[in-house]
């Protein structure tokens, strides 16, 4: 996966369906901005640059207890309060399903404002949801980002490949159809999805398919690039051997070196003579 923060934005939002990846992605960032910070060499590009922060939270998984009378949502916002109180500008904000765990809008509405806050405050924030709400704000709201995790519906499997700049469909009908339920469920599903939303997602896919074609499109093009510059360089090459061996053609003919047919040059008449004489000063 690619990923990055910053320069234009410091907040990432990632949609996509369940069992798309957004979860390993928080994960590998996490685990490679520590090893990065513990002087570990980690697996990337060259060239790839790693901020240093003075500290990294997640809040990933379920820490719900009834010992604690923590539910799941109770659970992930004792946990994200900590986080408030300790997250600097020069932090790193991992959270998974923000505003899961209670009832939709207002789980929206809450993720919505918890984000606001870290952008507000300068801090380096990357987030996993299915909240559309949260897609539609971080799409207008400056210093934030769309990001989605590609997802295979054929084979039901995530290529953990992040694309920046888009929101992600949940893909949750397709994936349960895909998985064996009953199509006249599936289909009753869809009845109750408003119309509003059943555009969207079919934009959402208009959209991801216009960017794929796009991409292999620029790197047709970058290939035909490449190919023309080494046939040029090749032309070249030629072009400056073609040119050496006519200055050495021209080079050999003003000393009077080996000319005409088999290489054999006409012998000078002798010296004494006139002609031998007119034949000395042209040489």
């Amino acid at each position: 996966m690619d990923i990055w923060l910053g320069p234009e934005f410091h907040a990432l939002v990632i949609t996509g369906p369940n069992t798309g990846g957004k979860t390993v992605t928080l994960k590998t960032v996490g685990l490679l901005c520590l090893m990065t910070m513990c002087g570990l060499h980690i697996p990337a590009d060259e060239g790839s640059r790693m901020p240093m922060f003075d500290n990294i939270f997640a809040d990933i998984g379920d820490e719900q207890s009834i010992e604690q009378n923590l539910s799941t949502f109770s659970a992930h916002m004792a946990n994200i309060i900590r986080i408030l109180e300790q997250a600097t500008p020069r932090s790193l904000v991992l959270i998974d399903e923000i505003g899961a765990g209670t009832d939709p809008v207002e789980g929206a509405a809450l993720a919505q404002a918890l984000l606001a806050y870290v952008v507000e405050k300068g801090i380096s924030t990357i987030v996993a949801t299915h909240y559309s709400e949260l897609k539609v704000w971080a799409h207008t709201v400056p210093g934030v980002q769309n990001a989605s995790v590609e997802f295979d519906e054929e084979t039901l499997r995530p290529t953990y490949r992040l694309t920046i700049g888009l929101p992600g469909r949940s893909n949750a009908l397709s994936i349960a159809e895909r998985l064996g339920l009953a199509p006249e469920i599936v289909a009753r599903a869809r009845q109750h999805l408003s119309h509003h939303e059943l555009e969207l997602e079919a934009l959402l896919a208009d959209i991801r398919a216009a960017r794929e074609r796009a991409e292999r499109e620029a790197q047709a093009a970058e290939e035909a690039r490449r190919q023309a510059e080494a046939l040029r360089a090749e032309l070249q090459e030629r072009l400056a051997t073609i040119e050496r061996e006519r200055a050495e053609v021209i080079s050999r003919a003003r000393r009077g070196g080996p000319t005409g047919s088999g290489g054999r040059a006409h012998p000078a008449p002798p010296s004494h003579s006139p002609v031998g004489a007119l034949w000395t000063a042209c040489g």
